[in-house]
């Protein structure tokens, strides 16, 4: 199960991810910050899907590892067809948003071997390498379908928050460092 803390931190890239330009205009009024940049996000289907619905799985499916391993791969499916059918803001990111979510899905799905290996048993730290998972992919096509510089950069530093976690989920020396 994720500790509390990791369920805190992915809720936090998810409201990073959703609601980081609220939150850029709120400090910048509460320190007077004048001129602030547009930042503001564009949140395609594709990012929103696995940003609300990863934390959602961790959450409700807690004691249902087959379950909650399906409604990720479902999650990163539903983001794969959104940057499939969807538009983006230019081809490139497109072909980018699609590429990465693609991915996401083809490694959701490789890892119901991978990581869960049945005799063995589920790992401990395998429910936040389901956790962050989508969040990691979800951040890549941010990125890629970002419509300006700072959302961009946002979208980058959630994906290698989220990366990190979800190398290090085994929390041995070796991912460490």
């Amino acid at each position: 199960r994720p500790s509390l803390l990791m369920l805190a931190l992915a809720a936090g890239i998810a409201f990073a991810g959703v609601f980081g330009h609220r939150l850029m205009v709120w400090a910048a009024g509460i320190t007077g910050a004048a001129n602030l940049p547009d930042f503001s996000p564009s949140l395609p289907l594709a990012v929103l899907i696995p940003y609300l619905g990863a934390p959602a799985a961790a959450v409700f499916f807690r004691g249902n590892t087959l379950l909650r391993n399906l409604c990720v791969c479902a999650l990163m499916a539903a983001s794969f067809l959104a940057a499939l059918l969807l538009p983006a803001p230019t081809p490139l990111g497109h072909l980018f948003a699609v590429t990465a979510t693609g991915i996401g899905l083809l490694t959701a799905v490789y890892s119901f071997v991978y990581i869960h290996r049945p005799q063995d048993g589920p790992a401990e730290s395998e429910p936040l390498y389901w956790l962050f998972l989508p969040l990691t992919f979800a951040s890549l096509a941010g990125t890629a379908l970002s419509t300006n510089l700072g959302s961009m950069f946002t979208y980058w530093e959630l994906m290698t928050l989220a990366s990190y976690i979800l190398v290090a989920h085994e929390r041995t020396q070796k991912a460490l460092d």
